[in-house]
């Protein structure tokens, strides 16, 4: 009995060699776009929290332009209330006086005016 020999055609062994090459190849490349895709995922991801903190940020800005126009609104009420009524200036120095009638006057029109109101 003999044994049948298999005939190796060298074109085959060349041809496996190229698809086991190709696979190889075709494996590293299918890697690497998963790891873009992966990457880019990751991109999208960052870009939609900053959006997200930009609208965030917007409406803090606005709260924050409320509040200080709301400062400003009661700064300038109190400014009025404790002017003084006869130089229609805000004393800046204490102790500030006050007139019989419960005027704040300064200590410059105190002495001018005196006790007259």
């Amino acid at each position: 009995m003999y044994k049948k020999r298999k005939i190796v055609n060298v074109e085959e062994v060349t041809n496996e060699e190229e698809v086991a090459t190709l696979k190889t190849a075709l494996e590293d490349k299918n890697k690497e776009i998963e790891s873009d895709r992966k990457k880019h995922e990751e991109t999208v991801a960052n870009l939609n929290l900053k959006e997200v903190e930009s609208e965030n940020d917007k409406i803090e800005i606005n709260n924050l332009k409320r509040k200080l126009s709301e400062s400003k609104h009661i700064v300038d009420e109190l400014k009025e209330r404790i002017k003084c009524p006869v130089c229609l200036e805000v004393p800046q120095t204490g102790p500030v006086p006050v007139c019989p009638n419960g005027h704040l006057v300064c200590n410059e029109c105190k002495k001018r005016v005196g006790n007259a109101c």
